[in-house]
């Protein structure tokens, strides 16, 4: 993780600055609070768990995991009410049939529940190993972090405030998901050598490092000589034993999947035979990354995604919205309630699910120069290479320029 540095964000949960990007992975507001407002809740995925019996997820650009984290949030939250409810239900109603099911947690589940099946997809590897040891704060000094560039130092002024609550054994259980895999056995081998010396080391959470220990311990006893310490055993049954039962419930009902796709997401689109309900495209900027922003690209999303699926983007770029109406998309805004502002982006097949239609101003956009969409025909250019070609189609274009369409745009307004 060359050039990866963590910081804090103003909710406590910890976000990355790319040095080679010159970019944050996540809003310093809150990490954790942007994956719930912008991707989760704008989502609204119990539209799908009331009424599919398999939810399947794409999650584009998975990170350290906070839009997979925030959904299974919203899943254990839901599955809670569900559960309460459907008690209820079962109890009032058990006199009255005798065909109702005995009254148990498991019958209520695989009646009113739906799976959850994700599929991550992320380049960098050792950040998915990284993803669920990272501590949510309760309080930090924000004075003593430190970014290489120091533009970005002036965010990191505000105390922390927890906004949401995060379930600490959503990352116990996607720990349990990594373990599980020898996919990561190398990256978690890496990570316990580097431990000590890491830049991560104050950001992870100690009881996350040792139930990873614990579970390499078992796991893989033969590769990795080390053997469980009377603390690591302490930390297990004191602070982690809770979250182990109900991970490991979760982890064995088979009700939740994560696949974690360590490769180029235009590979991941081209060859996946899957369809999915929900796609979260959380990439790099549009000018830092390119490739996951073209039409080509985002004409193979409105393949993968169902006719009654939604794409959910943060993205608000005009040439980013075009391309989706190039794809065949119906596009619409995001509104987000906490900040009294359109915050993103929706793509969906049924006009329907559209509550926020995009303005004539959205529309002046997407016909201006500012509209122009990003191009790689066979999903493998570079990015500097995507950048080249959209500049020389700007330059030679012959439309108005995005600050004369809005100029326009307002005229027109005032003349109604």
């Amino acid at each position: 993780m060359e050039n990866v540095y963590p910081f804090v964000t103003n909710d406590g949960s910890v976000g990355l600055y790319n040095a080679e990007y010159d970019d944050i992975y996540h809003s310093v507001k809150g990490a954790y609070t942007e994956a719930w407002d912008k991707f989760t809740e704008a989502a609204e995925p119990e539209c799908y768990l009331d009424s599919l019996d398999t939810v399947r997820v794409l999650d584009i650009c998975y990170g350290i995991g906070y839009n997979t984290k925030s959904l299974l949030q919203k899943y254990f939250l839901y599955e809670k009410k569900i559960l309460k409810n459907s008690k209820k239900y079962l109890k009032k109603n058990k006199n009255k049939n005798s065909s109702i099911d005995t009254i148990h947690s498991d019958n209520i589940k695989s009646k009113f529940l739906s799976k959850l099946f994700i599929d991550a997809v992320e380049t960098d590897k050792n950040l998915v190993a990284c993803s669920p040891l990272f501590k949510i704060f309760k309080k930090y000094n924000p004075k003593s972090q430190k970014l290489p560039n120091s533009k970005n130092q002036k965010y990191l002024e505000n105390k922390v405030k927890n906004k949401y609550k995060f379930e600490n054994f959503i990352d116990f259980f996607i720990l349990m998901k990594l373990a599980d895999s020898d996919n990561f056995k190398e990256e978690f081998k890496a990570l316990k050598d580097d431990f000590i010396i890491s830049d991560f080391r104050e950001y992870f959470d100690i009881n996350k490092w040792a139930y990873l220990q614990f579970l390499l311990f078992q796991r893989y006893s033969d590769t990795f000589k080390w053997s469980l310490s009377t603390f690591v055993h302490n930390i297990y049954y004191r602070y982690i034993s809770n979250c182990y039962k109900k991970a490991l419930k979760a982890f064995r009902d088979n009700d939740i999947d994560i696949s974690f796709n360590i490769c180029d997401a235009r590979e991941y689109v081209k060859s996946t035979p899957n369809t999915y309900n929900l796609i979260f495209l959380d990439a790099f900027t549009t000018n830092k990354c390119p490739c996951l922003w073209t039409y080509d690209f985002i004409k193979e999303l409105f393949r993968l995604l169902d006719d009654n699926g939604k794409l959910i983007t943060y993205s608000n770029a005009a040439h980013v919205r075009n391309a989706m109406l190039m794809a065949g998309f119906k596009v619409g805004k995001i509104y987000n309630k906490s900040e009294n502002k359109f915050t993103g982006t929706i793509a969906v097949k049924d006009e329907t699910l559209i509550k926020y239609p995009l303005t004539e101003d959205d529309l002046s956009l997407i016909k201006s120069k500012a509209g122009i969409v990003y191009r790689d025909t066979n999903l493998n250019a570079e990015n500097g290479a995507i950048l080249v070609e959209r500049e020389n189609n700007v330059k030679n274009s012959s439309l108005v320029s995005s600050s004369q369409a809005l100029k326009h745009s307002v005229e027109v307004a005032s003349d109604v």
